[in-house]
C-alpha cells in the first residue's frame, strides 16, 4: 500500500538519517542560541530522529490494514502469511547488504568478526550487544529491531482484540519507558544515539504501538483538536534541545528517555492533521522530491552507510561537503538498482513510483 502522505514522511526520515551520518558530525560543535549556550547544532545534528520516525512509520503501516478491516488475524495461517511477507520484504536486502558490508569493510582475519556475522546471520544479534551494530554496515540495528517488531505484530493483534488498543498502547509506553530510563543511567552519553538496551523492541515498542494509534485515528477519521498541532511540534522542538543537554551531561542520563517519548507523542499529535487534511504542508508531503527517496528508503538505507565508509577510506582527509558530492550520487544510483532488482524485480519503475493510494477506512 502506497500512500503519498506517508512516502512523504519516510523521505524525511530517510534524508535526515543519512544527513546525520554524512554531514551532522560537522555541526556537533557548540554554539550559542539566545544567550543559551548548546553543546550541538538543534537541527543539523540531529538528523537520528529519523528512525524514531521509521518505527512509528512501522507501526502506522503496518496496524493500517487491520484497523481499517481489510485484513484480518485470526488464525495462525494468517500470522504466518504476515510473517512470510515481511520475511520476503524485509530479508533479502537485510542478508545481502550485511554480507556485501561485511566483506568490502571487515577485517577478515579477525574471528570476533566472523562470530558477529554468524550472529547476525542468524537474527539474534540485537541480543547479542558485540554484534548490536552488525560488522561492515552497524545501521542495520534498526532493520534487526523492525525484524522483531514484525515478529511481535501478530501477538500485538491478539492482545488489542483482547484488551483493545487504548490498554495495549498504555502497556507499551509502560514498558518501554522503564527501560530506556535503565538503559541511558547504565550507558552514558557518548556522543552516540544508538543504546543496545534502549534500542532493543523492549525499549521501542512505544514507537511502534502509538503508529498504530495514529493509524487507528486516521482509518476512523478522528481528528485531534487543532491545538495538538502547535503541541506536537512543541514536542519536536524540545527533543534535540534536550538530547543535546544530555550529550554534554548537563542533566541526568536518564532524560534521554523522556526525549524518546517526547518524539513518539510529538510525531502523533502532528501527523493526524497531516494525514486527515488537506492543508499545504500535507500536500507538501506529496511531492516527488520527498516521495521518491521515501519509496525507495529501505534501499537508501540499506547501502548508505556501506557507500560512506568506502569514500572515507578512499579519501580519508576529506571534509563533509567533499563526501556529501561524491556519496549522494553514488548511493542514489545504488539504491535505485537495489529498489529495482532486489525489492521489487520485475515490476516497473513507473508503477513504483506511481501516486499512491487513499488512506483506507474504517468499515462502518
Amino acid at each position: 500500500m502506497r500512500i503519498a502522505a506517508v512516502d512523504g514522511l519516510r523521505g524525511i526520515a530517510i534524508l535526515g538519517v543519512v544527513w546525520h551520518h554524512m554531514i551532522g558530525d560537522a555541526w556537533q560543535t557548540p554554539i550559542n542560541l539566545a544567550g543559551v549556550e548548546l553543546s550541538n547544532n538543534p537541527i543539523a545534528a540531529n538528523g537520528w530522529m529519523g528512525v524514531n520516525l521509521f518505527f512509528f512509520l512501522s507501526g502506522f503501516v503496518l496496524y493500517l490494514p487491520y484497523g481499517s478491516g481489510s485484513r484480518r488475524m485470526e488464525t495462525r495461517r494468517d500470522a504466518l502469511d504476515f510473517l512470510r511477507h515481511r520475511a520476503a520484504r524485509l530479508l533479502p536486502l537485510f542478508y545481502l547488504s550485511l554480507i556485501i558490508g561485511f566483506v568490502f569493510l571487515c577485517r577478515l582475519d579477525d574471528l570476533q568478526n566472523w562470530i558477529k556475522l554468524v550472529v547476525s546471520l542468524a537474527l539474534v544479534f540485537p541480543f547479542y550487544i558485540p554484534a548490536f551494530m552488525p560488522p561492515g554496515n552497524p545501521v542495520l540495528w534498526s532493520l534487526g529491531t523492525e525484524i522483531y517488531f514484525a515478529l511481535a505484530m501478530p501477538l500485538l493483534l491478539d492482545l488489542i482484540a483482547r484488551a483493545g488498543l487504548a490498554r495495549v498502547a498504555v502497556g507499551a509506553v509502560m514498558l518501554a519507558f522503564p527501560v530506556r530510563i535503565i538503559a541511558f543511567t547504565l550507558m552514558p552519553a557518548e556522543n552516540i544515539n544508538v543504546n543496545p538496551l534502549c534500542d532493543l523492541i523492549f525499549g521501542r515498542i512505544d514507537d511502534f504501538v502509538l503508529g498504530m494509534v495514529a493509524a487507528a485515528l486516521v482509518v476512523r477519521g478522528v481528528r485531534l483538536p487543532l491545538v495538538c498541532v502547535p503541541l506536537g511540534l512543541a514536542m519536536l522542538a524540545a527533543a534535540p534541545l534536550l538530547s543535546d543537554a544530555w550529550h554534554a551531561y548537563r542533566v541526568p542520563g536518564w532524560t534521554q528517555a523522556v526525549t524518546y517519548s517526547l518524539i513518539n507523542v510529538g510525531l502523533l499529535l502532528t501527523t493526524n492533521r497531516l494525514l486527515l487534511g488537506r492543508n499545504v504542508l500535507a500536500r507538501g508531503l506529496s511531492v516527488g522530491l520527498l516521495r521518491w527517496p521515501g519509496i525507495m528508503c529501505f534501499s537508501i538505507y540499506a547501502w548508505h552507510a556501506i557507500v560512506l565508509r568506502l569514500f572515507v577510506r578512499q579519501f580519508p582527509d576529506a571534509d563533509a561537503a567533499f563526501l556529501a558530492v561524491l556519496c549522494l550520487p553514488t548511493i542514489a544510483a545504488v539504491a535505485l538498482a537495489s529498489f529495482c532488482l532486489i525489492e521489487f524485480p520485475g515490476r516497473p519503475l513507473r508503477t513504483l513510483l506511481g501516486t499512491g493510494e487513499p488512506l483506507p477506512r474504517a468499515a462502518p
